[in-house]
């Protein structure tokens, strides 16, 4: 067993079930027709020939089995005997990415990757934020966060378009992509930098909080030049009242937290990871005794003005700093890292090491 979750490690193998194929993860659907035909592309043509079970597959089963350069392809009859590729050639579609180089986890790849199969025939123009022809694009399109996905006029004559349509705003004759459900890295220049700032955003119910902040610690327990803040995804409605996902039981929680973090500070680390081993459990009394701390006391000291108006800030960062996700990062008061799994912590341990060793 130590042998296979070694193997799994080298191999950066962090879902369940992971597929290698000729020596190569399958990234496709898990499915059996799809399955088959990669096998069978793999194997040598004097050998899928012999073979009943490579003939006799459909030409396609989905869109996706339809790829030429700069065509759309479309699959008719998918998955029977008679299925077919057509295609059609797709006009050529401009895009400009505006990123900077400044920016500590540049994964502007997510949403490419994600939109280019859409348009085959993708030109792909990527322009710094610190020259001056990104200067110029910034103020003409009112750029507030980076990176920026800006067509041009042409993404109108694109087959694609109405799939994409809904996520674009139009400013002058440009079209920016709005990337919020990508959940990618923004650096966002409405805020102050703060040097060597660490902001966790957590669910104060969510055990992945604890492992993110658990490991940051120990990522940087050597690096003395940070200053790490934990913040709470609230939200306001419009009465100005504080409110959680979740809900009052998710609110009390972080009542309870920030009023550790105030009047017991050097308690607090212990208190949330102890908390994290029973979530679920409503005796939140419990770990605070534990800790030889008042139940009592902590309860009267979270019901006070101070802690309202700390989650009324944390409301309004997460709203400025459009958190989307159960956890995320903002390193120096401006770059919001979403993490979404255990391989974006992985990333991002590795960016903080490079950042403070550079510093």
């Amino acid at each position: 067993l130590n042998a296979e979750v070694l193997l799994a490690k080298r191999l950066k193998v962090n879902t369940s079930p992971t597929l290698f194929i000729n020596n190569k993860i399958y990234s496709g659907e898990i499915k059996k027709d799809k399955i088959i035909r990669v096998i069978c592309e793999y194997l040598p043509k004097s050998v899928s020939e012999q073979l009943s079970l490579c003939l006799n597959l459909p030409e396609c089963f989905s869109d996706e089995d339809c790829a030429l350069p700069e065509m759309i392809g479309k699959c008719l009859n998918p998955g029977t005997g008679e299925s077919k590729c057509v295609y059609i050639k797709d006009t050529e579609v401009t895009l400009s990415i505006l990123y900077s180089s400044t920016m500590i986890n540049p994964d502007y790849y997510k949403v490419l990757d994600s939109i280019a199969p859409l348009f085959p025939n993708l030109k792909v123009i990527f322009t710094s934020i610190e020259s001056d022809e990104g200067l110029k694009l910034k103020e003409k399109n009112k750029i507030k966060s980076i990176p920026v996905f800006i067509f041009d006029s042409t993404i109108l004559r694109a087959q694609n378009y109405l799939s994409i349509s809904s996520h674009l705003e139009k400013i002058e004759n440009n079209y920016i992509l709005n990337t919020s459900k990508y959940k990618n890295t923004e650096l966002f220049f409405h805020e102050t930098k703060i040097n060597n700032q660490i902001d966790i955003f957590i669910s104060p119910l969510a055990y992945q909080s604890y492992i993110v902040i658990d490991s940051i610690r120990k990522t940087l327990k050597l690096k003395g030049m940070y200053n790490l803040g934990i913040k709470y995804i609230s939200q306001k409605d419009a009465k100005d009242n504080v409110f959680f996902r979740f809900g009052l039981t998710e609110l009390e929680e972080a009542e309870r937290q920030i009023a550790i973090q105030i009047y017991h500070p050097e308690k607090f680390f212990d208190y949330i990871k102890a908390r994290s081993l029973n979530l679920n459990s409503s005796y939140w009394e419990d770990p605070i005794t534990m800790l030889g701390l008042n139940p009592q006391e902590i309860k009267l000291q979270s019901k006070n003005e101070t802690i309202i108006s700390i989650l009324k800030k944390n409301a309004e960062k997460t709203k400025n700093f459009r958190i989307n996700s159960e956890v995320s990062v903002v390193i120096n008061n401006q770059e919001r890292i979403p993490l979404l799994n255990q391989n974006d912590l992985q990333i991002l341990l590795k960016k903080l090491i490079k950042l403070f060793n550079a510093e």
